[in-house]
């Protein structure tokens, strides 16, 4: 009977003798290379036939940086534009405001112009002052007065028809009841019909 293994199971030189000969082979080679610099020129050579496979392995990761960073740029742009856009928006707000209120205010003006056109009657145009509204009275005062011939009784009008009567006058202002005001009462007709009637206040504003 053979003790010895057989050809097809023979190691040759068994693993624990090689790992201490490439122990004692990285150990020379490091300390000849630090004292001695011998492996600098293998590195260089190495490193030289290497460097088309470097940039072959790292050109999507490259393509993929650069990419991304042009989307951060393109996203920061973007969000500087939309301040820009916010902050100009924010500076043209009362500027716009100002320019509908105006274009509202001369609109208004150009009715009252071709009211005043068509009146039977001499007309004198007067600004509201403030409004005295409460639950019990519905009056405003208008800065013409008794000084501008205005007097106790007159009809006020807008562009829309009549809003009230004068009911009180002094030297520069007037107070006006309005229509709506519970003490009110005008005669109307319906122009379809030719009906006659008379409407009173109701006591809250823009009702009769």
């Amino acid at each position: 009977m053979q003790n010895e293994p057989s050809p097809l199971f023979k190691q040759g030189i068994s693993a624990r003798v090689r790992l201490v000969v490439f122990v004692v082979l990285a150990f020379v080679l490091m300390l000849g290379d630090a004292r001695f610099k011998v492996l600098g020129s293998v590195r260089a050579v190495i490193s030289t036939i290497l460097y088309p496979f470097q940039q072959v392995v790292v050109i999507p990761s490259t393509g993929f940086s650069e990419a991304l960073e042009e989307l951060f740029r393109t996203g920061d742009d973007m969000q500087e534009e939309i301040d820009a856009l916010h902050e100009k928006a924010l500076q043209d707000a009362p500027v716009l405001q100002k320019s509908a209120l105006l274009e509202k205010e001369n609109e208004q003006l150009r009715d009252l112009l071709g009211l005043k056109r068509r009146m039977p009657i001499p007309t004198l145009a007067g600004e509201i002052l403030y409004d005295v509204h409460s639950h019990f009275i519905n009056k405003i005062v208008i800065n013409r007065g008794s000084s501008d011939g205005v007097a106790i009784g007159q009809a006020v009008i807008d562009e829309n028809g009549v809003v009230g009567q004068v009911s009180n006058v002094w030297l520069a202002t007037s107070e006006v009841t309005l229509l709506t005001d519970r003490s009110q009462a005008i005669p109307v007709m319906n122009t379809r019909t030719g009906e006659r009637t008379v409407a009173f206040g109701g006591g809250q504003s823009g009702y009769l």
